[in-house]
């Protein structure tokens, strides 16, 4: 079930206080909740996804919170509107601040799926030539990585936005199960 916005807002408020990063939320024109969480899909260990449009770029990751600052001139730039990220936050994103007034002009890009099919290219070309020196838990970790890769890449061929992880996953259990 998917979380209030009242919820949402708690979330977000409790991790961006551990990390110290206050001031993105409160300078921020929009705060979107988008991922796992915004979906109510998520596990114990999962990191809240929130992206801020503010006056600059800033990025921070842990274990409990992905922060992405982008600036508000960038929302209506068409390498952003075109990009993985600007569609799923489009399509699954849940604003806690502001309104968007670029979501509905966000479109998967050319050079998006370019890019996506150059990466799982070059993953399925080195990975032959070290597979056997793997460890079988790396092993594990790379196929399950080039098999959402491949699943995105599916997607955004077809146009379609590339939902939060845990859906993959669960689309592809229900298919070899």
């Amino acid at each position: 079930m998917q979380p209030t916005e009242q919820k949402l807002r708690q979330i977000v408020q409790t991790r961006i206080r551990a990390i110290g990063e206050e001031e993105f939320v409160e300078r921020a024109s929009e705060v979107v909740v988008f991922g796992s969480v915004a979906m109510g899909l998520q596990r114990t260990d999962s990191d809240v996804d929130i992206l801020c449009f503010s006056d600059e770029h800033y990025k921070r990751k842990s274990h409990f919170i992905d922060l992405i600052v982008v600036p508000q001139r960038c929302s209506q730039d068409p390498g952003w509107l075109q990009s993985e990220l600007a569609t799923h936050v489009a399509t699954y994103g849940r604003w806690i601040k502001g309104e968007s007034a670029w979501k509905d002009n966000a479109r998967i890009g050319r050079s998006i799926v370019d890019c996506k099919r150059r990466r799982v290219t070059a993953f399925m070309k080195a990975l032959p030539r070290v597979w056997d020196r793997l460890h079988e838990g790396f092993r594990e970790m790379y196929a399950t990585k080039v098999r959402r890769e491949t699943q995105r890449l599916i997607l955004l061929e077809n146009g379609v936005p590339v939902p939060p992880t845990l859906v993959l996953d669960r689309h592809w259990n229900s298919l070899t199960s």
